[in-house]
């Protein structure tokens, strides 16, 4: 490794902040990165539904292989239910 030790602690690092902020539940990235990164509602849906969502740093590859289809549906149907209940509560 020699002098490539710098390097192979920056990938070290940024792959560890990459398993907390995805695995944590909690969601430390805004959302607004959401749309590049996999946020932690995002890869959390992986293991919760047990289908789709792979990435979980780069959210891309599901958006191209079609993986985030289940996603996508399951973010439809919680936007309805919660537009629902805000016009409920008015």
């Amino acid at each position: 490794m020699g002098s490539h030790v710098l390097v192979l602690w920056l990938w070290l690092a940024i792959r560890i902040l990459e398993a907390i902020n995805a695995h944590s539940g909690y969601h430390f990235l805004p959302y607004w990165m959401t749309d590049y990164l996999s946020g932690g509602a995002f890869h959390e849906f992986h293991h919760s539904h047990n289908v789709g969502n792979y990435g979980s740093f780069f959210n891309f590859w599901d958006k191209i292989c079609g993986t985030d289809v289940a996603w996508k549906e399951y973010m439809k149907k919680k936007q309805k239910e919660e537009a629902r209940s805000n016009s409920k509560s008015d």
